[in-house]
């Protein structure tokens, strides 16, 4: 199974419909950044320029927008952002309340803060947890999160833990394991494959490293035949059980021209910030061109209708979606939706 690439708009074709009548339809997946501290400070983070301040959603606003959400339509929300959600106390009991309430949670982690008890919680909650492991012994992991070493150990222990609470529990959780592919950390990568379905994980993802102006560290060459030596490994280890795989196709197909003009897959994905602040995408956050409104100002509802968003939209609109980064978040949804709303003339010899 191909747990991270395309797009599911397919399974919601409700929203579709009203969509293509030009109606305002609530998002179907929201992200939510419970807080912008992190245990680690990796080489490459995405989140770098933010500076990992010290902000967080406090208790019972982050359990009341989960309650909008439900209420909104979401139909799934993922706690990540620009920190390590589990250093945030109410990340998990509002795991616990958007499940009960119908919605389906995931969770992406560094891993270290994860314990019996949090395992246990979380294995009957969330549909899944992909762990951000970059380097497969002590000295890479050490290197690329710039942490301790010891810190390897601990991961791999709660990544195994978690397996196992899986297997014996009959738990649906799917367990990731995501490493960005860096020259620091090449040499390991391997390791960390096998370490990764040894500790009962159902998929592998290696992911290029993409760099962005606002990031500060620069990859250096990582030889194609080394890379290819990866992939035919990667390719060897999957079967029904587990999934193993470098996304380097993906990038690069999403790195062409591109034959929209507007970004539709605005209207159904949200990202909602450590500060409460509520954005089209992820590249964007800081730059109040792209910001919808604060749930501290406004509750989601009524941003998610507000002038503000339309105005937003309207600037996004202008703007030409050949100059957003290759690997968008919306890329693929927007191809399906200017589709959708550009037919074929041919449409109907199927």
């Amino acid at each position: 199974m191909n747990y991270m690439s395309g797009h599911k708009l397919y399974y919601h074709l409700d929203r579709l419909v009203e969509w293509k009548k030009d109606n305002n339809v609530s998002p179907v997946y929201a992200e939510i950044g419970p807080t912008s501290l992190c245990n680690h400070r990796c080489l490459m983070c995405g989140y770098e320029h933010l500076g990992h301040k010290n902000e967080s959603l406090e208790y019972g606003r982050m359990m009341e927008l989960v309650e909008e959400l439900h209420q909104s339509g979401i139909n799934s929300i993922v706690f990540a952002g620009d920190g390590e959600p589990l250093l945030n106390k109410a990340t998990i009991p509002s795991i616990e309340r958007a499940t009960q309430l119908g919605v389906d949670c995931g969770l992406s982690t560094n891993g270290f803060l994860l314990d019996e008890k949090k395992a246990a919680i979380l294995a009957g909650s969330l549909k899944w947890i992909r762990f951000s492991i970059n380097g497969g012994n002590n000295k890479e992991y050490s290197l690329v999160h710039r942490t301790s070493e010891k810190a390897f150990d601990t991961v791999i222990n709660n990544l195994g833990m978690l397996g196992q609470l899986k297997s014996e529990r009959g738990h649906n959780i799917t367990i990731g394991v995501q490493c960005v592919m860096l020259p620091e950390n090449m040499d390991s990568i391997s390791e960390l494959a096998d370490i990764a379905k040894d500790s009962g994980a159902d998929y592998f993802i290696v992911k290029p490293f993409y760099p962005v102006e606002k990031i500060s560290y620069r990859s250096g060459e990582i030889h194609s035949d080394a890379i290819e030596l990866l992939r035919h490994k990667l390719k060897g280890m999957t079967d029904d059980n587990f999934s193993a795989d470098i996304r380097l196709l993906e990038l690069e197909s999403n790195s062409g021209k591109r034959v929209y003009k507007k970004c539709y897959g605005i209207d159904f994905i949200v990202i909602i910030t450590s500060t409460g602040d509520v954005y089209s995408c992820l590249p964007h956050i800081g730059d109040e061109r792209f910001k919808f409104g604060n749930i501290h100002e406004n509750c989601f509802p009524e941003i998610w209708s507000g002038k503000r968003k339309k105005d937003v939209k309207e600037f996004i609109d202008s703007l030409n979606k050949n100059s957003c980064q290759p690997n968008c978040r919306n890329h693929r949804i927007n191809e399906f939706l200017w589709d959708l709303k550009h037919p074929h003339m041919h449409k109907n010899f199927i």
